[in-house]
């Protein structure tokens, strides 16, 4: 992993209030990135020109008639040089200093093609108070494995469990 080189992809659209903590997030982790991609549909309200602020940021335009959630990381995963890709949206922002590295630390194996963590709700007065008691767990591991034959036979909710994953 000491090689790896790190692209992270986010779809934005008129996220000026927010951008700014999840890029200076992503450029103070321990383990570098080499680039963000931002996918903007189309930011109005001064998105554009926080990014243009920050030397690793490349942006890519979508038309926001063509937005679509799934299609539109595509697009930035077929603009991103990394070696690992890293997707997340305008409104998130790292954990912590470690939150890539962490990330990294489940691509246990050549079989392991993804990695996802849990989302933590900040304690914020816009924020919905109910998901400020979740419970927090410690970090785990689960690997899930499939053949394609196995993965195509899933019922929709084993597919949800599976996939279902957020940011």
């Amino acid at each position: 992993m000491q090689n790896a080189s790190i692209s992270v992809i986010i779809p934005v659209k008129n996220e000026a209030s927010k951008i700014r903590p999840c890029i200076e997030g992503i450029l103070s982790q321990s383990i570098a990135v080499e680039e963000i991609i931002v996918l903007d549909s189309g930011s109005t309200d001064g998105t554009l020109d926080i990014l243009k602020e920050y030397e690793k940021v490349k942006i890519v335009h979508i038309n926001p008639n063509e937005f679509n959630h799934g299609e539109t990381r595509n697009v930035g995963v077929r603009h991103a040089k990394g070696t690992f890709l890293l997707l997340t949206v305008g409104d998130a922002r790292p954990y912590d200093e470690d939150w890539i590295k962490k990330m990294l630390e489940g691509f246990i194996s050549e079989d392991v093609m993804a990695v996802c963590g849990k989302q933590v709700v900040p304690h914020e007065t816009d924020k919905n108070p109910a998901e400020w008691y979740r419970p927090v767990t410690k970090s785990a591991i689960r690997t899930l494995k499939f053949t394609r034959e196995e993965f195509a036979a899933l019922s929709p909710a084993e597919l949800k469990s599976a996939c279902g994953w957020d940011d």
